[in-house]
């Protein structure tokens, strides 16, 4: 399903047919965020920490870490709130270390399986540019 509307946050609220999941589909979330983040009963955005791959997904993507239990699940706003009753001016930049691990992995899996299945006989070394990651915490292996 398609909203018609406009893009603003409030539009699809004012439709009564409108749901949480059609917020997740419009947005993708799925797409770029699955497991870590997802869009509660409310029509919150979450994230889940230390969240890791279903084991249908561990099959499918070959990610490195089996299936643990998701912990810990946050909706984005309740963060913002709190960054606001700390008087921290927005906006912000929140950095979640388990989503970077496992986007690195999965970047590493990926160029891994390529090069096994295409016989190539070089090895990939990821190169993370200072510019987009200027936390030395987010690109060192730990």
């Amino acid at each position: 399903r398609q909203y018609s509307g406009t893009m603003d946050a409030t539009a699809p609220a004012a439709d009564p047919d409108w749901s949480c999941c059609d917020s997740a589909e419009l947005y993708n979330i799925d797409g770029w965020g699955k497991p870590f983040f997802t869009v509660n009963e409310r029509g919150e955005v979450e994230v889940t920490l230390n969240a890791k791959s279903s084991p249908d997904e561990f099959e499918a993507t070959g990610s490195p870490s089996p299936a643990v239990t998701k912990h810990c699940r946050v909706p984005l706003i309740e963060i913002v709130q709190r960054a606001q009753d700390l008087e921290l001016d927005t906006p912000l930049l929140l950095r979640f270390p388990d989503v970077l691990q496992d986007r690195i992995d999965r970047i590493n899996m990926s160029f891994r399986n390529a090069i096994t299945a295409h016989e190539y006989p070089n090895r990939y070394q990821g190169v993370f540019p200072v510019k987009t990651n200027a936390c030395a915490r987010t690109v060192q292996h730990p």
